[in-house]
């Protein structure tokens, strides 16, 4: 580097002077400046003084082995100096002008080059995960957080004046089974109730109505390859009218199941999300939550039970015996019934509670499948029962 009003100081820290004049070096005529010395520093010792281009001011830097980082330092000291003159209404200063002293396409060239694509790509990749950011509600500079957070399980129909009030701490039923991960002591701490039981379906029953499966990244992966996630998801649906996937990260790894380039718009056996939009499709009324720590997963507890009745733990119980002893054919019976012309899943339980078996369906007349799931598709079933196929 060469500055103005200093010594010339190298690696050992000798002094030097700088003064004017001019020689002749095999032809080539140096011509030295006036006023200005040849300072010699290391990255090392100028990370050690941060305030070194402050103090120096440098108008020349010869960098001899390119450093991306010391670039960077070197743009934000010359973007600090012109607009420290500029609010001081002073001439503006001289120029830095950076000189790379290495050789083109060179191995040192080179490796600069990659630490800038380096960087640049993960400058992208931090545009990209921003804008797939999931931002809480509770985050006081986000927008609108002025306003007061919206319930997540309020029944925008019955109105304020029916919201149901909770009396004392809530009460959550938890599967004895995950007193062996941090979530339940999060949730004493933040004053919740605790009942520990040994229940046949989900993790953590919240209300009479709401059922809560939670899975790790690691487990959900594993229970997609065994089949177990469709049994429980199966059981939350039949027992519960607002089954709940909760998938919770951690922090040593990043808020997605998949990488941006993994992602395909076909179905893939083996894709993650894949299984996900499987998932969904045939649970339709299961709600999937993500959470991004267990913390957060308490705080996703306290919105959901906002507006909820209490949770009754005898019924949670009950509830797990019989879908323990409940028929193991049900599930083919309800996938039979969905395949069915006219059956959805919103009217499928009604279709199943008028006939009681699926030969209690195929005898039920119209005015009966009518109250039961509508003129439309009670018409599409009715012919579809009673028409003489064509063979």
């Amino acid at each position: 580097m060469e500055a103005e009003g200093h010594g010339s100081v190298d690696d050992d820290g000798d002094d030097g002077g700088g003064g004017g004049g001019s020689s002749s070096v095999a032809g080539v005529t140096v011509e030295s400046l006036s006023g200005a010395h040849a300072i010699v520093c290391t990255y090392a010792r100028a990370a050690e003084r941060l305030s070194l281009l402050d103090e120096l001011r440098p108008r020349w830097v010869l960098m001899y082995d390119p450093d991306v980082a010391f670039v960077r330092e070197l743009e934000l000291h010359a973007a600090t100096r012109g607009a420290a003159a500029a609010g001081a209404a002073a001439p503006p200063p001289p120029p830095l002008t950076v000189h790379f002293a290495v050789y083109r396409d060179s191995a040192e060239h080179q490796r600069f080059l990659t630490a800038l694509r380096r960087e640049a790509k993960a400058f992208e990749t931090l545009i990209e995960e921003k804008g797939r950011m999931v931002v809480s509600v509770a985050v006081t500079d986000a927008p609108g957080a002025a306003a007061a957070p919206v319930p997540l399980s309020l029944d925008t129909r019955t109105g304020p004046q029916r919201r149901r009030a909770r009396a004392g701490p809530p009460t959550a039923v938890v599967d004895v089974r995950e007193f062996r991960s941090a979530l339940p002591s999060l949730l004493h701490a933040r004053g919740f109730r605790l009942a520990p039981l040994t229940i046949a379906v989900g993790d953590y029953v919240l209300s009479p109505e709401l059922c809560v499966e939670r899975k790790s990244v690691a487990d959900l992966f594993s229970s997609f390859a065994s089949g177990r996630l469709w049994n429980q998801a199966d059981a939350m649906a039949r027992w519960y009218r607002k089954p709940v996937l909760l998938i919770e990260f951690s922090a040593e790894r990043a808020f997605g199941l998949q990488g941006g380039g993994e992602l395909s718009s076909d179905i893939k056996v083996d894709a993650i999300c894949s299984k996900m939009a499987l998932l969904t499709m045939h649970f339709p009324q299961l709600r999937v939550l993500w959470s991004r720590s267990p913390h957060a997963t308490v705080a996703i507890f306290e919105a959901l039970m906002r507006n909820e009745a209490p949770v009754d733990a005898a019924a949670a119980l009950a509830a797990g015996a019989r879908a323990g002893a409940a028929d193991s054919n049900s599930a083919a019976r309800r996938c039979l019934l969905l395949r069915l012309p006219g059956v959805t899943a919103s009217n499928f339980r009604a279709l199943m509670r008028a006939g009681g078996s699926v030969a209690g369906v195929a005898a039920l007349s119209l005015p009966q499948l009518t109250a039961a799931m509508g003129r439309v598709g009670a018409r599409q079933l009715y012919n579809f029962v009673r028409e003489q196929p064509n063979l």
